[in-house]
């Protein structure tokens, strides 16, 4: 399992801009308040709505920036990778919109549901191993949950280190006459990678 990394906390500069004009609006709400007693629970209500609404601007502001794939994939790269994904891993069908979604880390549906922790944490290792990924890439599936098993449960970095080792272990039984299913699954990733690679050099 990797370790923990630090999270990191970045503003943009519409926040930065936006915090100035909002602060500015919540003084002249009190500026108000002082000003016309007499209106003091309809000022009070802008001024609590006010407060709110910073209070949300300052999460948005600075919220943790999650750590991603940085991958640069093209469309023939990514269509080899969701026709695999689709075959071996996915539980249900995932749309080519939501697989993209998934390798930039922004999954509006939740965590998908795999059917083979072993192919899966095989296939990210390949990829990262023929320079797709960083080798963090357990950390950064971890940290997005973009993974789940087919009971729900979100797959953590070790739960993918087992299963990687799980492969390794596969392998070797494989050379004896057992799991083959799961070799034939491991040669077609190999393909893939190849092919990733014809598309990259095009």
């Amino acid at each position: 399992m990797y370790p923990q990394k630090k999270q990191k906390f970045e503003i943009t500069e519409y926040g930065k801009k936006q915090q100035i004009l909002d602060s500015q609006g919540l003084k002249k709400i009190i500026e108000d308040m002082e000003l016309h007693p007499e209106k003091w629970e309809e000022i009070e209500r802008l001024r609590k709505q006010t407060e709110d609404f910073l209070q949300k601007q300052h999460d948005l502001c600075y919220a943790p920036v999650k750590p991603s794939f940085q991958h640069k994939f093209k469309t023939g790269q990514l269509e080899k990778l969701f026709v695999l994904f689709n075959k071996w891993i996915f539980i249900d069908f995932v749309k080519l919109s939501t697989f993209t979604n998934l390798l930039d880390c922004k999954l509006l549906e939740g965590s998908l549901k795999v059917k083979n922790n072993r192919l899966l944490a095989y296939t990210f290792d390949q990829l990262s191993r023929e320079g797709y990924f960083a080798s963090n890439w357990q950390y950064v599936i971890e940290n997005n949950e973009l993974f789940c098993s087919s009971k729900g449960k979100i797959l953590k970095a070790r739960d993918l280190s087992a299963a990687l080792n799980k492969v390794n272990e596969a392998i070797n039984d494989a050379k004896k006459g057992k799991d083959l299913l799961i070799i034939k699954k491991i040669s077609e990733v190999k393909e893939i990678m190849r092919e990733l690679k014809n598309i990259e050099n095009f």
